[in-house]
C-alpha cells in the first residue's frame, strides 16, 4: 500500500508559498465557498443527480434555512428523497414538515428557557439541537425573530398604555394566541434588557459566520450572556 498524506486548510489566509510547495510535490486545491447566488442552483443539481425533481421555492427555503452548510443540505436532501418517495416533486411544504417544524418548536423552547432563565433546561435543548443538526444559523435567525416581536411588543404595551392581546395581535399582525404568549414572556426582561439580548444575538450571527470556534460552542457562551442580563 501507498501512504498518501492530505494536509486540509480550514481558512482562506494559507501562505502562497506553503501551496506552491505542495504544488511542486503533490496536488494543492482551493475550494472555494459556493457564493449564495449559486447555492441554489447547486442544490437543484445534486437533488438532479439523484434523479429527484424539487420545485424551486422548496430550494429556496433549503438555502435560506442552511446557512451555506453543504453537509447539512446533504443531509437534508438523502431525507427529503426518502420523505417524497414516490411523489413527482418535492415541494416547499415538505422541507417546512420535514425539517423545519419540530426544530422551530425545540428552538422556541430554547428561547423559553432563556427567557426563564434556566440554563439546564436551555442546554438539554442545545444538545438535542446539535444532535439533530440543526444548522446554527437557523437558531440564529428564530432567535433574532423572537427578539424583535418581544421588543415591538415590549414598546406598544409600555408607558401605561392598557392593551388586551387582541389589540397587539391586531397591531402586529400575529394570531391572538402567540400575542398572549409573547406578552407574558415581555414581563420577564425590560426593553433595554431585550435590546441587549437582541445585540448579542447580531454578535452571535457575526462570529458564527467569520470565527474557527464550534458553533454550538458560541450559541452556548451567546445564550449564558442573555440569560445573565436579568438576575
Amino acid at each position: 500500500p501507498v501512504a498518501t498524506l492530505v494536509l486540509a486548510f480550514m481558512s482562506s489566509k494559507v501562505p502562497e508559498k506553503l501551496l506552491r510547495m505542495a504544488g511542486s510535490l503533490g496536488w494543492a486545491h482551493r475550494i472555494e465557498k459556493i457564493p449564495d447566488r449559486s447555492l441554489e442552483k447547486w442544490i437543484t443539481g445534486i437533488f438532479r443527480e439523484e434523479g429527484a425533481k424539487i420545485a424551486p421555492e422548496a430550494v429556496a427555503v433549503i438555502a435560506e434555512h442552511s446557512g451555506g452548510n453543504l453537509q447539512a443540505i446533504e443531509d437534508a436532501k438523502d431525507k427529503l428523497i426518502l420523505y417524497t418517495l414516490g411523489r413527482d416533486r418535492i415541494e416547499a411544504s415538505d422541507v417546512e414538515q420535514l425539517l423545519l417544524s419540530s426544530r422551530s418548536a425545540d428552538i422556541y423552547e430554547l428561547a423559553d428557557a432563556l427567557w426563564d432563565k434556566n440554563a439546564g433546561r436551555a442546554m438539554r435543548v442545545l444538545a438535542q439541537l446539535e444532535s439533530q443538526k440543526t444548522e446554527p444559523l437557523f437558531i440564529n435567525t428564530i432567535l433574532v425573530q423572537q427578539l424583535r416581536s418581544l421588543i415591538k411588543i415590549k414598546a406598544i404595551t409600555s408607558g401605561g398604555r392598557r392593551m388586551n392581546s387582541a389589540d397587539v395581535a391586531s397591531m402586529l399582525g400575529m394570531q391572538e394566541f402567540v400575542a398572549r404568549m409573547q406578552m407574558a414572556r415581555a414581563k420577564k426582561y425590560s426593553l433595554r434588557e431585550f435590546e441587549e439580548a437582541l445585540a448579542l444575538c447580531v454578535e452571535m450571527n457575526a462570529l458564527l459566520k467569520s470565527s474557527r470556534m464550534p458553533s454550538y460552542l458560541i450559541i452556548e457562551q451567546s445564550a449564558m450572556k442573555i440569560m445573565s442580563l436579568h438576575v
